[in-house]
């Protein structure tokens, strides 16, 4: 039997928010999914922007919705490129991700042609593509055509959306192959939350607030208050990925320290431990130490 810390680790690595831009993404890819079968017609679906701005979320929070308790259907089959990816490995990863156990063994040719039938079977009704960026070279920009023709053909031969997520280079490849482009049917462009935006820090601020309330602690920690919410953007660039790690650390510190919620001496830990990774390194000081105050103890808000 676990223990309650355990269980509350688990309740605080499980947390999906749906909020603004993840919601209004969610509500297009669900249209998107929603759109019938039409073979020899491909419909593919970017979703751009830069590491840890939110794809993954958006992804995964997709897939879950169509999650099946079963290996079929496997209604959303989902893969990453590789950083070297041709027509071959490309078509390989395609049949894996729909569970075909063969999928290894095939020869180019017989990988696409066998996509169409092991979609049909497993009930596959979308293919989402993720690190699509790889498919140009990240140090020359070279564009490996071959593997984006390889895109168009499955998408023509299975007829159901391909959703190709990736950084900015992504949008370099659809605008270099234009039959690829005349299949695309929308766009979705992810940037970080911005400060300077009204808007935007106004979406931050109710992210941090549900993210509070979803937290497994009887209080909240106020995250959404604008002093700290600007202390956690300064943290993280805005970066909702970053945003999400920086809470669970904080999380775990506080749960660990026997804590009813999450105060600035967590985040202040929390973010001295993740600056070892370079994507923390933009600020130079940790943005909570000036908001400590001489005594540790924080003034809580009560969970509804």
């Amino acid at each position: 039997m676990k223990s309650d810390e355990n269980i509350r680790l688990d309740a605080l690595r499980a947390i999906r928010v749906e909020f603004g831009f993840v919601k209004a993404a969610l509500k297009r890819l669900s249209t998107l999914h929603a759109s019938a079968p039409r073979p020899r017609e491909g419909h593919v679906f970017t979703i751009v922007g830069e590491s840890r701005s939110g794809k993954t979320t958006i992804l995964d929070l997709h897939e879950e919705k169509f999650a099946s308790p079963g290996p079929r259907p496997r209604r959303v089959a989902r893969l990453t490129l590789l950083s070297k990816c041709n027509e071959r490995t490309l078509a390989a990863s395609v049949l894996e991700a729909m569970g075909d156990p063969a999928a290894s063994t095939n020869s180019r040719v017989q990988s696409l042609t066998r996509i169409p039938m092991v979609s049909k079977t497993m009930g596959v009704e979308m293919i989402i593509i993720d690190e699509a960026q790889h498919l140009v070279n990240r140090r020359n920009k070279e564009i490996n055509y071959d593997a984006a023709d390889a895109i168009k053909v499955l998408a023509d031969l299975v007829g159901i959306p391909i959703v190709l997520a990736g950084t900015e280079d992504l949008d370099r490849l659809i605008a270099a192959n234009l039959q690829l482009e005349g299949r695309l049917r929308g766009r979705i462009a992810i940037a970080p939350f911005d400060v300077s935006s009204d808007d935007s820090f106004k979406e931050l601020r109710c992210f941090l607030r549900y993210y509070d309330l979803e937290m497994p602690f009887p209080m909240t920690g106020g995250l959404h208050e604008p002093h700290l919410a600007r202390a956690i953007h300064s943290a993280t660039s805005g970066l909702i990925g970053l945003i999400t790690r920086l809470l669970q650390r904080s999380g775990e510190l506080a749960i660990d320290d026997g804590r009813p919620f999450i105060d600035l001496y967590h985040l202040g830990c929390a973010w001295e431990e993740l600056t070892a990774s370079s994507a923390y390194g933009r600020s130079l000081s940790n943005p909570f130490d000036r908001l400590r105050e001489p005594k540790r103890e924080e003034k809580p808000q009560r969970s509804d």
